[in-house]
């Protein structure tokens, strides 16, 4: 080898992939050296139906996990298919913790491509998720617009969707499992079984009124913001003498969801965790818009109005999943800025000093700010920075 610095990487099936550097002088050799490989370890049992027998064909999946702004978000690291007698076997999974997802052949995963197509004179991206709504009527004529998604079910309407151990079809409620190295942890047995979509029903209040919204729009927020619509994107109301109560009948499968209701200016949400009932009386109170106004404040040395003006600052919605920031505003020479708002939680980012999601390709930290960091957000004596803010 000629003189320089070389990147060593060892592998062995059945260990963890080992990088490390070495230096080569010329008319030297290099001293021994020890490398110590990690065993990885395995995760198997069984997936199985409602009569307990196994159910072979069934994609199982590894997942990792990362939080960002407080929800959890997976990855595949390592997937295997059931056998005839339903079990399966994860193995070489480098030490860590993992989350087991079990996903029938016949569960619907989002379909990717699917035109926008009208109905009842409305809009409607077309798509699905596998906790996605299944039907909206809005809060117009009933039959005009009872929107069902893509084929898929049983006859008797039920469904097949992702399920997480233990047994849960809601991915924040998973239980990790930790694998050490070398370890081995069995009996991690999933029960994969149809499930029927629920109604619910209820109806999207005017915040600024109190009354029922005769103008009401609602769909489910997806828990990816860059991800199509669910299902169903959008159900718009028509005229309030088609039906004055102004009310709505999701059709949800079982699973948490998150739901926006708009009425004029205004907009709500509200999470609701599906089971195996319906849900009646349920409330979105859509508040109208206001402004939050405030200031910029540097400490040390002064930095250039310029610089300051290339920040980005937003409210990012405090929900359960992961919408797109609510508002943002580009600071005023001064420092000023104003950002639009409604009623609910929030956190404060500050790109690209705090990021609470991907980063804009044309943003980029001005050298002045090189070594800055986000010290505080106040509201009034208050600082909210990490506890977030609730207008």
């Amino acid at each position: 080898l000629r003189s320089g610095r070389y990147g060593v990487v060892v592998t062995r099936p059945g260990y963890v992939r080992r990088a490390m550097t070495a230096t080569i002088v010329a008319g030297q050799e290099a001293p021994g050296v020890q490398v110590a490989l990690t065993a990885t370890g395995a995760i198997y049992g069984r997936i199985f139906g409602a009569d307990g027998a196994g159910i072979g064909n069934v994609e199982v999946a590894a997942l990792t996990s990362r939080f960002q702004n407080g929800r959890r978000t997976f990855s595949a690291v390592q997937t295997a298919r059931s056998n005839d007698r339903g079990e399966y076997r994860l193995f070489w999974l480098p030490p860590g913790r993992y989350y087991i997802r079990a996903t029938h052949r016949d569960a619907q995963s989002e379909m990717i491509g699917m035109p926008a197509r009208s109905v009842g004179g409305f809009q409607i991206m077309g798509g699905s998720t596998p906790t996605g709504t299944y039907a909206v009527r809005g809060s117009g004529d009933q039959s005009s617009v009872d929107l069902y998604g893509p084929g898929g079910q049983n006859p008797d309407g039920s469904e097949y969707v992702p399920v997480y151990f233990p047994a849960t079809f809601d991915e924040q409620a998973a239980i990790a499992i930790d694998i050490r190295a070398g370890s081995e942890q069995g009996s991690v047995d999933v029960p994969v079984t149809p499930v029927r979509a629920r109604h619910v029903r209820g109806a999207v209040i005017d915040g600024a009124t109190g009354q029922v919204a005769e103008y009401a729009g609602i769909r489910e927020v997806p828990a990816d913001p860059f991800a199509r619509m669910g299902r169903v994107g959008m159900a718009n109301s028509a005229p309030a003498p088609n039906n004055p109560d102004g009310s709505f009948d999701l059709e949800l499968l079982p699973g948490r969801h998150t739901l926006m209701g708009t009425a004029g200016t205004g907009v709500g949400y509200v999470t609701v965790e599906v089971g195996d009932a319906d849900i009646d009386g349920l409330t979105i109170v859509a508040t109208p818009t206001f402004s939050v106004r405030g200031r910029l404040v540097t400490d040390g040395a002064p930095v250039p109005a310029a610089d300051l003006e290339s920040l980005r600052i937003s409210l990012v919605r405090n929900l359960t999943v992961l919408p797109p920031p609510s508002s943002y505003s580009l600071p005023l020479p001064d420092g000023s800025f104003s950002l639009s708002a409604t009623a609910g939680d929030f956190w404060i980012s500050l790109a690209p000093l705090l990021n609470l999601g991907p980063l804009p390709p044309f943003l980029t930290r001005p050298k002045s700010l090189e070594h800055a960091y986000l010290k505080s957000v106040r509201l009034g004596n208050v600082d909210v920075l990490n506890s977030g803010v609730r207008l």
